[in-house]
């Protein structure tokens, strides 16, 4: 049988737990589908950053032979296959929150510092290119990689509150800017000596 204190006690723990305001369960819902969606928008651009960290690799190993440059070709495609898909994924979620949106930002940032990089180093290494006949192929590969990066940040910026549009803008026309850049390197004509003698790149594996 219970006592008189035990009765009381669960009575005023009872009447505590009522008075907690509770969270509507439809809230609970959007706040952890909006944690999905960051995931899934995180999740998303890792490839990304990791093709553009693999073709990065890949400029800095150019050692003026062949088989190094058709190496850089095939982790460039890649890369664009990354961002293509990141961008179909990305399409697909809800718009984030203002707090999850700023979490965002930390990966986007760290994209854009990724490109600015690679195309950094890819700019530098542009001689080799010249010398081998090859750079109007990394122009190229520059030019389809500009179109789905702008297929990218504009997948983003829909995704992100109105108070946060003027940061993604920003980060947008950063990063479009780094890739004009290189655009505009590669499109300077090589040296007459380098293109006079260009070297045959096998074609990655799969096409002819």
């Amino acid at each position: 049988m219970y006592s008189l204190h035990l009765v009381l006690a669960l009575f005023g723990q009872a009447a505590m737990i009522a008075a907690v305001p509770l969270q509507p369960l439809r809230v609970i819902q959007i706040d952890e589908r909006a944690i999905g969606d960051l995931d899934t928008i995180e999740k998303a651009l890792a490839p990304v950053s990791e093709s553009l960290a693999n073709v990065d690799a890949a400029i800095l190993s150019l050692d003026g032979g062949p088989v190094t440059a058709n190496n850089l070709l095939i982790f460039s495609q890649q890369a664009q296959v990354a961002t293509d898909q990141a961008t179909v994924q990305i399409q697909a979620v809800d718009e984030l929150g203002a707090f999850r949106a700023a979490r965002l930002r930390r990966t986007t940032d760290a994209l854009i510092d990724q490109t600015t990089t690679t195309v950094g180093d890819l700019v530098s290494r542009k001689p080799i290119l010249d010398n081998l006949g090859v750079s109007g192929v990394a122009l190229e590969s520059l030019q389809r990689q500009k179109i789905s990066s702008m297929a990218l940040t504009a997948a983003l910026e829909e995704k992100v509150p109105r108070v946060g549009q003027r940061i993604a803008a920003e980060g947008r026309l950063q990063l479009e800017s780094v890739l004009d850049q290189g655009i505009a390197a590669y499109s300077v004509p090589a040296a007459a000596t380098g293109a006079a003698h260009p070297h045959e790149i096998p074609p990655p594996p799969g096409q002819v």
